[in-house]
């Protein structure tokens, strides 16, 4: 019985202006829950959804690299770790990006990654004055750049705030010392997609649960924000409702709005339009407007 009034009322907040005009005289708590429970379900159908199609991409994706490493990892090249300290057989070696991924389509730098047998600081390395990386490691540290909306082009020399210092000794504490090269390369390789295929399923749930969690709470607050602008709106243009009201009617409009950003996500995957704000504004224009009319017929009455 509950779940059929439910779904009554997701149609009516589909089909009709009257259940916008009703939910204004009932209590705040009716629309709360109303628009709360849409949240959770529409919560986890986007969860699912990650988990269950994003997530085996992104594995699919994560095998191919290591296949790719596998490949092309230099046969006479050797990397040490050992007391501390990161040591190459050669002066450096570029790390290029994956084949799954294009770094121009993403404007990212040339290369993946550097990594430099010597001391020599990120913003001091001659390595990134001919190439762009996204990451480099020295002997010592690894640098991540920070600034990636940057112009990645030869001359574009990156300096000291572009990037941010990690101690290898830190990252590394666990490990004594290690040997990489080409014959040991595929067991650790193999050793981490046996990991990842052991708990994916976990990894699965792990996620859905997080991103249902930061759906409700990137909703309310998506909320929370359009209604204060709606409020002020409201006030320039004529329609003298409180903020209680307001918020009614945006609890309301979120669920329709929530339902046609879920099922556009659903349906056309790299689709880049804002879809909750356009459903949204669109949904309140046409209401308000039945609304300015309901009140104006109640005027002349």
């Amino acid at each position: 019985m509950i779940l059929i009034k439910y779904f009554q009322k997701i149609k009516a907040s589909v089909l009709t202006t009257e259940h916008y005009i009703e939910s204004l005289e009932k209590p705040l708590k009716t629309s709360f829950l109303f628009f709360i429970s849409t949240m959770i379900i529409l919560g986890l159908i986007n969860g699912a959804n990650i988990a269950l199609k994003v997530l085996p991409e992104i594995k699919t994706n994560v095998d191919l690299a290591l296949n790719d490493l596998n490949e092309h990892f230099d046969k006479n090249l050797e990397i040490i770790w050992s007391d501390d300290q990161l040591e190459l057989n050669q002066d450096y070696v570029n790390i290029y990006w994956p084949s799954t991924i294009d770094y121009k389509t993403y404007r990212l730098p040339k290369l993946l990654g550097i990594i430099s047998n010597s001391q020599e600081p990120a913003f001091e390395s001659e390595l990134l004055a001919n190439n762009s990386a996204l990451i480099y490691i020295n002997n010592n540290y690894l640098y991540t750049l920070q600034n990636t909306s940057q112009d990645f082009s030869q001359d574009n020399k990156t300096s000291q705030q572009d990037w941010v210092e990690y101690p290898l000794s830190t990252i590394f504490d666990d490990l004594s010392s290690y040997s990489l090269n080409k014959q040991n390369l595929p067991k650790m390789t193999s050793s981490i997609s046996e990991s990842i295929n052991n708990l994916f399923p976990e990894i699965q749930m792990i996620v859905a649960i997080i991103f249902s969690i930061l759906y409700l709470f990137s909703k309310s607050w998506f909320l929370f924000m359009e209604s204060i602008l709606v409020y002020f709106l409201f006030k320039i243009y004529g329609l003298g409702f409180n903020f209680k009201k307001v918020l009614k009617l945006c609890l309301n409009i979120m669920v329709p709005t929530a339902i046609i950003e879920t099922a556009s996500t659903l349906i056309y995957s790299d689709l880049t339009l804002p879809m909750g704000a356009i459903a949204f504004w669109t949904i309140l224009t046409f209401i308000s407007f039945n609304l300015k009319k309901e009140m104006g017929n109640k005027k002349t009455d």
